[in-house]
Formats: structure tokens, C-alpha cells, sequence
């Protein structure tokens, strides 16, 4: 275990050194999917803790470049949730030191887990494609940050299924990220 953290930093060191910021801290994302049509009408998302789901959003920028990991957890009922990760890369812009603009493509990873019940129709880990846009605000240490995320296998089903690129249903959250170096 100690030679795998070991090579692992190893690995890590040149990108590292050219970092031009490492970014961690929570999320929080609606637990129903939305279009932007849903949007411009105020949805009535209540104030209640199940309908949102939360996690760590984590960035390493190294422009124009950026590596991410975005894990949230989600119980979906008493005995059934789901662990998922989606790491992944991209491009991003930054504007006067203050706005941050980034899209990136990577990985989707869920892992159910139940208690007390099992369900033959679900598969403990499942995969796929998915894509994150983001915009942050700076402010000094502390980044403000908008999410959406899509999931590929979601978004071809619906365009197979006659749906514009405009009625892509995704999951918008938001994070509060600090700058670790």
C-alpha cells in the first residue's frame, strides 16, 4: 500500500507543479433532472433534504486543462442508494482572475448498495458516459460554483427518442470549492 501512495504522487508531481489552482470542498445537486425550459420556470424543488443530493466536488486546473472528480451520494429509498463518481477532463477559460468557465467529458460510476432488500434488477455497479459544464466565481480562496451534469446514456435515448438538444434533461447543483494551493 505504502509503494501504490508513493507512485502515486510520483505520477502526480509534474502535473502538480504546473497547477494553477486545486480545488475541494462540498456540492449539493438537485435529485431530479431538468431542461432548461424547466428552468426558466421556477421549479418547486421544497426545502427539504431529499431533494438534494450531496458530495465533494474537487478540480486540479492547469490551463488550459482541468482533471476533476465529482462524487455524490444519494439515498433513492430506505433500503436502496447509490454512490457515484464521475471523474473526468476538460478544457477551461478563465477571465480576469475571476470567472471560470470550464466543460469536460469523463466516466460515470455507480455503485449500489442495499440493506435488507435486494432488487434483481439492479446492478451493484453500473457505468457510462457523462458531461459536466461549470462557472465559477472567485473570490480570493473561496469559489463559487454552478453545475450541470448529463449523463451520455440518458441524453441519446432522449434524442433517439425525438427530443431537441434543448430538452436534454441534467442535473443542476451548486459547490463552494477552496483553494488549497
Amino acid at each position: 500500500m505504502k509503494r501504490l501512495w508513493i507512485l502515486l504522487l510520483l505520477a502526480l508531481s509534474p502535473s502538480l507543479s504546473f497547477a494553477q489552482d486545486f480545488l475541494i470542498g462540498p456540492t449539493a445537486m438537485l435529485n431530479f433532472p431538468l431542461t432548461a425550459n424547466t428552468l426558466q420556470s421556477t421549479p418547486d424543488v421544497g426545502s427539504t433534504a431529499n431533494n438534494y443530493t450531496f458530495g465533494i466536488d474537487s478540480r486540479l486546473n492547469l490551463d488550459p486543462l482541468t482533471l476533476g472528480l465529482y462524487a455524490l451520494y444519494t439515498p433513492l429509498t430506505n433500503y436502496l442508494s447509490v454512490t457515484e463518481a464521475y471523474p473526468d477532463i476538460g478544457v477551461t477559460l478563465k477571465l480576469l482572475d475571476l470567472v471560470r468557465f470550464s466543460g469536460s467529458i469523463g466516466p460515470s460510476l455507480y455503485y449500489f448498495t442495499y440493506s435488507g432488500q435486494t432488487y434483481s434488477n439492479v446492478a451493484p455497479i453500473e457505468g457510462g458516459l457523462h458531461a459536466r459544464l461549470t462557472a465559477d466565481l472567485y473570490l480570493g480562496d473561496i469559489v463559487f460554483s454552478g453545475v450541470f451534469l448529463t449523463d451520455f446514456a440518458l441524453a441519446s435515448q432522449q434524442l433517439g427518442n425525438g427530443k431537441k438538444l434543448k430538452d436534454i434533461q441534467g442535473y443542476f447543483g451548486v459547490s463552494v470549492l477552496f483553494k488549497l494551493f
